[in-house]
Formats: structure tokens, sequence, C-alpha cells
């Protein structure tokens, strides 16, 4: 049977008003008498009726969570900021995995929505399916951020690494290391606006280094996106055979930059001395390799930090707050890959 205010109070000879407030730190109770009400409700298994303070306060308590793929190392990162930041400002979580669906994630939002989650944190789908119902969101009074990736055509405020910097700087250390024929894994997530912006950079400095070489695989597949390590290995095996084949692989992603690998040493090339790979996000997974994974570490812990803290600043305002344009820079994590 579920403990209730009205036991404790009559435990201690209290009204059940001084028991509620004391539960609340109240100032009005005296610390004597919240500690002693806080220390019966612990031995009595008490646990606040979220339900009834929702009805009273119009909130839940509750923030929602959505992204691709909760069992990979990248999003789990940002998940725990959002996590851990939630819970110390008193709210819980709701998590879902729209596996790179746009279906799903309409699905995922409309039933966090019927659960009046006090905000939500996404982390988009990179499709135009989704544009006019997150466009409809807007309208609502709840606080929404996207994060990791955004949607430039959308009025919704993100939290994402400087994608084009840190492109840029993994591309740029390559070609200090004395590569010249830097090949570009880009992917299946053509629409995606963060992937466009590694692209932009790898481009700029192959431009700012007068290399003439370049060589971009960019497709706009969603359905195959979730095979990324396969796609990349199997492009690798081909780009080996080429007359003027690569000698470095700047990836997109860590899971690409992994297929890449596989390939080159399977056709028995050293790396880094034959070819030299650079990956982006900095799973850690890349550092026990055989031959560890040089890569982009991007700020995956903060973005979700950033994000909590938007959210729950917002619902203390009188009137949302602007939305958050934030990027943060990534740093360079330098292995073997690379010379």
């Amino acid at each position: 049977m579920r403990v209730t205010l009205e036991q404790i109070a009559a435990e201690l000879g209290v009204s059940r008003s001084t028991v509620s407030r004391a539960l609340r730190d109240s100032p009005r109770i005296s610390k004597t008498t919240r500690d002693r009400v806080k220390a019966l409700a612990a031995q009595m298994g008490y646990i606040p009726n979220d339900v009834a303070r929702s009805l009273r306060t119009n909130r839940t308590g509750v923030l929602g969570f959505i992204t691709q793929a909760l069992g990979d190392t990248y999003p789990g990162d940002i998940l725990r900021g959002v996590q851990n930041t939630a819970l110390n400002r008193g709210y819980c979580l709701l998590s879902g995995c729209s596996e790179v669906n746009p279906g799903k994630e309409r699905k995922l939002v409309t039933d966090f929505l019927a659960k009046n989650v006090d905000g939500l944190i996404i982390a988009p789908v990179a499709s135009s399916k989704n544009i006019s119902f997150f466009r409809s969101l807007l309208k609502r009074n709840l606080p929404i951020i996207f994060v990791d990736r955004h949607l430039p055509e959308v009025e919704i405020g993100y939290v994402t690494t400087d994608n084009f910097f840190g492109a840029y700087e993994a591309v740029s250390y390559l070609i200090q290391r004395g590569y010249k024929r830097i090949l570009c894994i880009a992917g299946l997530e053509g629409a995606c606006f963060e992937a466009q912006e590694r692209v932009r950079g790898y481009r700029q400095a192959l431009a700012d280094n007068d290399l003439s070489y370049e060589k971009v695989f960019f497709e706009d597949n969603l359905e195959a996106a979730p095979r990324a390590i396969q796609y990349s290995y199997e492009l690798m095996k081909r780009e080996l055979e080429a007359e003027e084949r690569p000698d470095a692989v700047f990836a997109i992603n860590d899971a690409m930059a992994l297929g890449a690998v596989r390939a080159c040493l399977e056709a028995g090339f050293d790396i880094p001395n034959d070819i030299g790979i650079i990956g982006f996000d900095n799973l850690e997974i890349g550092e026990y390799l055989p031959i560890s994974l040089s890569s982009v570490q991007q700020p995956k812990y903060e973005i979700g930090v950033q994000a909590v803290n938007w959210i729950l600043d917002s619902l203390n305002e009188s009137k949302a707050k602007e939305p958050l344009r934030m990027t943060i820079k990534p740093k360079l994590v330098i292995r073997e890959s690379t010379r």
C-alpha cells in the first residue's frame, strides 16, 4: 500500500501541509522539522505522487530524448550528458530510438507529447519527410532542441559540433604529414547538414593547400545508412585498385573509417605508411584496434548538458527563450593510423 502524506503527518503529529512543505524544502518550515519529516518519509518508504504534482503545477518533471541508435557509443555519450544533467536538476527521462526512420521518429515524438513531457531533445533523422511536422511543433508552448545534427529548414534551436572546423583540422593534419591523395568517404546521408559541413571542411583544406586530388563519395540513401561500415569497406576495396589510388582517407565517421581500415589491411597495405586513415567521432573502440584510429573527438557529453540546460532554463522563464544555436569545437586525437 502506498504511503501517504497523511500517514507521515499522523506519525509526527503535524499537519499534512507541514509534511508537504518540508519535503519540498520550504523555508517556512524549520530545518529540524524538515529533517524529521524526511527521515520518517524515507523510513516508511514514501514515494512522491508525480501525477498529483503534475496536476497542480502543469508539469510532469519528464523530458523526452530521441536519437537514432541507442546502442552506439556516440549517441550513448550524448544520452549520458542529457540524463545526468536532467537528474541533477530534478527531472527524469523518456528515451527512444528512431533507427534512422522518419516514420518511427514522428511516432516517438507524438507518443512523448501524449505523455505530456515538459521538453524534447531530438537527434533528428536527416530527411525532408518530417520538416512540416517539426514546424507544427513550434506552435506548441513546449521547448524543443536538436542535438548532434539539425534541420536548417526548421526554426528549432540546436547544439552540435563545429563540423567544418573538425574536418578542416583533420584533413590539414593529413596534408602536413605528407599525404597528397586524400579520399573523403562521406557516406549515405547526403541530406545531413552536418555531414555536408564535414565535406566542406575537407574541400577547403585541399583548396588552401593547392591539392588537385579531390574525391568524395557522398550519397543520399537513408535506408542503407545503417550499413555504413559495409559501404565503406566495399568502396575502399574498389578504390585501392584504381590507377591513382589514394594515400589517405578522411572518413566522416569512425564506422566508415573502420570499414576502410579492414579493406586496406586485407589488401596488404601498411597503415599508416602506405595509407593513412582518420575518422570522426572518436569512438572508444578506435583506441583498442590493432592499429588504433586517429579521429576527431566530438564534445558528446557537453552537447547533452547544454541541450538540457537550455530546455530547463526555458521552462523557468516566464516566456520561451530564444532558440539556442550552439556549435562546440571538437579536438583532433592522433593515434597509429596516421603518420
